[in-house]
C-alpha cells in the first residue's frame, strides 16, 4: 500500500463526487455552523492552503475533510488542498485522537494572530452579551462554532488584537491576561477609540497622567494584584476595568482604591459598560413596538 500527499484543485464537482462515492464516512458529524463559516472564509478569498489536508483511503473513500468538501460545494469556490490517498482505513482510530481542538488552535490554522488569547476573549464576548459573565465558558454555552460565528460578527476585535499585540511588553498592560486586554480594548473602543486610545496611554505610562486620576488608581492597584488567580481573578479584573473606564469617562475617580464584591453580605453585579443600559432598554423598546404592529396586523 502506498500512501501519496499532493496539492489539488477541489472544485465543487469534485468534492460532491468524493462525499457521494464515499458511502461509510466516520468522521464527526457535521457542523453546519462550521460549514458556514468555511464558506465565507472561501467566498471572501481569506481561504489559503494551510497543510491541513483532505484524507482518502486506499478506495478512495474520504476519511477526513468532510467539512472542507461541504463548505466548497456551499460557497462554489475552487480551492487548492493537500489531498493525502491511500491511508489505511484502519489507521483511521489514530487520526486526530489528541485533545479536541478548541477555538484557539481552530484560529491559528486559518491564519488569526494570537489565536489562543482571542479565542479567549471571543469567550468574553459571548459571555458578556449572553448576561453570564459569572458562568464559565462551557456553561454559557459557548463553544469553537459559537466563537467562529462571533468572529463574523464582530472582526474589529483584530484591532484589539494588534493593540494587545503590540503593548504586551509594557510594565503594566503585561499584568492583564491577553484575553482581558482583548476583550476590554475591543468593548471599550466600541463607545470611543479616542477615549480608549487615551485610556490606556494613561495607564501604562504615568507621564501622561497625573496623580488621583482613574486611571492612576487603577495603575496602582494593577502593581498590587497578585498576577495569578485563574478566571475567578480575571473577572475581578475586568470588573475593576469597567468601573475604572466609567469614571474615566466621567473625570472622576474613586475615593479610595478599587473594589468589587462578588460575594459577601452586599454581593455586586458584573458592572455594565457605559452605554450598556440605554442601549438595552432602547432595543426593548423597539421590541415592543415590534410586538404591538405584529398584533395589531
Amino acid at each position: 500500500m502506498t500512501i501519496r500527499s499532493a496539492v489539488e484543485k477541489i472544485t465543487p464537482e469534485i468534492a460532491e463526487k468524493i462525499l457521494s462515492e464515499s458511502k461509510d464516512i466516520r468522521n464527526r458529524n457535521v457542523s453546519d455552523g462550521h460549514v458556514e463559516w468555511l464558506s465565507t472564509q472561501m467566498k471572501g478569498g481569506k481561504w489559503s492552503l494551510n497543510g491541513e489536508a483532505i484524507i482518502l483511503d486506499d478506495e478512495d473513500q474520504l476519511v477526513d475533510g468532510q467539512h472542507r468538501l461541504w463548505a466548497v460545494i456551499n460557497s462554489g469556490v475552487t480551492i487548492e488542498s493537500l489531498v493525502t490517498r491511500g491511508v489505511d482505513r484502519k489507521g483511521f482510530a489514530t487520526i486526530d485522537t489528541g485533545a479536541a481542538r478548541t477555538l484557539g488552535n481552530v484560529l491559528g490554522i486559518i491564519g488569526e494572530k494570537d489565536s489562543i488569547a482571542l479565542g479567549s476573549a471571543l469567550s468574553w464576548v459571548h459571555r458578556h452579551s449572553v448576561g453570564k459573565m459569572f458562568a464559565s465558558a462551557k456553561a454559557a454555552g459557548f463553544s469553537s462554532a459559537v466563537g467562529l460565528g462571533l468572529m463574523r460578527k464582530h472582526p474589529e476585535i483584530r484591532e484589539s488584537v494588534e493593540f494587545s499585540g503590540k503593548n504586551r511588553g509594557n510594565e503594566i498592560i503585561k499584568r492583564i491576561p491577553r484575553s482581558a486586554v482583548i476583550f476590554l480594548h475591543y468593548r471599550f473602543s466600541a463607545h470611543s477609540k479616542e477615549k480608549t486610545a487615551e485610556f490606556f496611554e494613561c495607564l501604562s505610562d504615568q507621564r501622561f497622567d497625573t496623580a488621583g486620576t482613574a486611571t492612576r488608581i487603577l495603575r496602582d492597584w494593577l502593581l498590587r494584584r497578585d498576577p495569578g488567580g485563574g478566571a475567578r481573578a480575571t473577572l475581578e479584573l475586568l470588573a475593576i476595568f469597567v468601573k475604572a473606564w466609567t469614571l474615566f469617562l466621567d473625570g472622576r475617580a474613586p475615593q479610595r482604591s478599587y473594589q468589587w464584591r462578588r460575594t459577601g453580605d452586599v454581593p455586586e453585579d458584573f458592572p455594565k459598560f457605559p452605554g450598556e443600559r440605554e442601549s438595552a432598554g432602547k432595543s426593548l423598546k423597539i421590541a415592543r413596538r415590534l410586538t404591538k404592529k405584529n398584533d395589531k396586523d
